[in-house]
């Protein structure tokens, strides 16, 4: 319940001159997980690995599994797959030989599942993905959770949008936008909006996709969360070049560029110089 990455550091050193390791783990994934979003992945990856430490001597299965997870999410995001593998099976390993039956074990599991499809979503693997993306989100129906349903149905929306079968994707990104906004979740509602603005975009409805990617870029415009913002910026900048505005093209890749740089993203570097040379 404690907010900002001041109040947590904070209560990390308390923690740990208390001699409380559980709870010095705990605050510490919180820390990554901020740090993580704003893309400081060095820092996040340090508290993590701290964490498995930590975890692994308290011998912890349950915490185990969340911060191997933790794990697994952040080297997905600097694009180290194999690393990302490791660390999700992991945690999944664990976890299907607990007899655990509790939301934390169930819930565990199933990020542990969504990292996983997230990763041969990116290997091309689409119809393991696809597979591996409705095991999770049959779960998190089960636990009603709405954002675990939203994230699911987005990523099964990409699977169909990379085999080019455009009008299921459409479907399953309209679900995920319904279970966005129950569950109020900015971050997901931009992401959205983004998706349907790239299927508008390759079915050349510049107007539409453009429409689409600016309210993207409007929900996450002061959002910390600088690498999911970095899509909508990018992408509006993209329609803006393919419409031939390249005055207002610039202005995006320079915002994107920016920021890119700050957060040190290769990828995302690459597409903006990419775009650039457009």
């Amino acid at each position: 319940v404690t907010h900002g990455l001041d109040s947590l550091l904070r209560l990390y050193d308390r923690f740990n001159m208390a001699g409380n390791r559980y709870g010095a783990v705990v605050c510490g994934e919180a820390i990554g997980k901020l740090y993580r979003e704003e893309a400081s992945f060095d820092k996040a990856l340090e508290y993590h690995k701290h964490g498995l430490e930590v975890s692994a001597s308290l011998n912890d299965t349950l915490l185990m599994s969340q911060v191997l997870n933790n794990l697994g999410t952040c080297y997905r995001r600097i694009g180290s797959m194999q690393a990302a593998s490791d660390y999700h099976f992991k945690a999944l390993n664990l976890l299907e030989n607990l007899s655990d039956t509790s939301y934390r074990a169930r819930k565990y599991r199933l990020i542990a599942l969504n990292g996983i499809g997230n990763i041969y979503l990116t290997l091309g693997n689409m119809e393991v993905a696809e597979k591996t993306f409705r095991r999770s989100m049959e779960g998190e129906k089960e636990l009603g959770s709405y954002l675990g349903q939203a994230i699911n149905a987005a990523n099964i929306g990409a699977t169909f949008e990379s085999r080019e079968m455009y009008d299921s994707a459409y479907v399953y990104y309209l679900a995920s936008l319904k279970f966005n906004r129950k569950a109020k979740s900015n971050i997901g509602l931009s992401l959205c909006y983004n998706h349907l603005g790239q299927l508008d975009e390759t079915n050349g409805n510049l107007d539409k996709a453009l429409e689409n990617y600016l309210i993207a870029y409007k929900i996450m415009e002061n959002d910390k969360d600088r690498w999911h913002w970095l899509e909508s910026c990018i992408s509006t900048a993209r329609v803006y070049i393919k419409m031939g505005d390249h005055a207002k093209a610039a202005v995006y890749l320079e915002r994107a560029k920016n920021t890119a740089e700050s957060v040190r993203s290769i990828e995302h570097l690459g597409t903006i110089y990419d775009l650039y040379s457009d």
